[in-house]
């Protein structure tokens, strides 16, 4: 059943702030056209559909996460290191599930200092591909 965020939490080593959204991304892979050469176009048809295969390789993704603005943002110059991102708990459950793997920060921005406004902070964070990225279910 779905569920809203509440309770949903992210650890990177150097991040620090009240995380007010996570948007975990999408995972991506090319389709690569593989059409022959000798492609012919049957009796009456007026065309031949290109054939394509999947790309072996796939973009893991990014991360961009919202949150109350604090004096210690992510290091954008760290290195790649453990990124978790533990999920609501659900109905029934006694351990949250989690997505995990290792990623780097790409994009900072510094929380715009207003009067009567709250200042949030973003970062963005790149799955590097050496850990994929693994879900583990709650139980």
């Amino acid at each position: 059943m779905a569920d809203t965020g509440n309770t949903a939490a992210i650890s990177f080593t150097g991040l620090a702030g009240t995380v007010q959204s996570i948007s975990i991304g999408d995972q991506s892979r090319e389709a690569l056209e593989s059409t022959p050469l000798n492609v012919t176009v049957a009796s009456g048809k007026h065309s031949a559909y290109k054939e394509f295969v999947p790309d072996r390789v796939i973009d893991p993704g990014e991360v961009d996460v919202t949150m109350y603005f604090s004096s210690t943002p992510a290091d954008i110059l760290a290195g790649a290191g453990t990124l978790t991102i533990t999920l609501p708990l659900q109905s029934g459950e006694t351990t949250a599930g989690t997505l995990a793997g290792t990623a780097f920060c790409t994009r900072i921005k510094y929380g715009d200092l207003e009067q009567g406004s709250l200042t949030m902070g973003e970062a963005t964070f790149k799955w590097d591909g050496l850990t994929d990225p693994t879900f583990t279910a709650g139980s």
